[in-house]
């Protein structure tokens, strides 16, 4: 008796996990999630190896790998307070590509006007973010690790 039991457990929890494991790709409304992403898209949007939404057309672009090609590549080194380039200057329409090392610390790099933000690094530890400049305008970028911003780790992105 135990083992009949135990058969049928095993059955019920096998059937469970697969009829999840197959209604995982559809939506509420029984369409496929990926038919539903892919109209919501606009044709013009890619997603970047961080899961984050960039514009196409940016430039004289090419797609790699499903990304664009950065236009400007900027290297900075985070530390205790500050970051080696205090100011960071690219055009309108750029594909941007910040890859932050941090020399000393727990950092990362944001601007908010873009979306655009590294995953936070200890010392010794790179990551970066690519983002299409869009918008000309002045903004400010900064670590968002506990005070950092607020004791002077920020810096200018100028987008001409």
């Amino acid at each position: 008796m135990k083992v009949i039991i135990g058969v049928i457990a095993i059955l019920l929890v096998g059937g469970v996990y697969f009829y999840f494991e197959k209604n995982d790709n559809y939506m509420d409304d029984g369409s496929k999630m990926e038919e539903s992403m892919g109209s919501e898209m606009e044709e013009s949007e890619v997603i970047n190896s961080d899961n984050e939404m960039m514009q196409e057309g940016a430039g004289d672009q090419m797609m790699i790998d499903g990304e664009l090609t950065p236009t400007v590549e900027v290297s900075l080194d985070g530390f205790n307070f500050g970051y080696s380039q205090p100011t960071i200057e690219v055009n309108e329409g750029d594909v941007v590509k910040v890859t932050l090392t941090s020399t000393d610390g727990f950092h990362d790099w944001v601007v908010d006007e873009f979306s655009a933000t590294t995953a936070k690094v200890q010392t010794g530890e790179t990551s970066s973010v690519t983002f299409v400049a869009d918008k000309a305008g002045t903004y400010e970028y900064y670590c968002s690790v506990g005070q950092h911003r607020q004791n002077g780790m920020v810096g200018t992105l100028v987008v001409k």
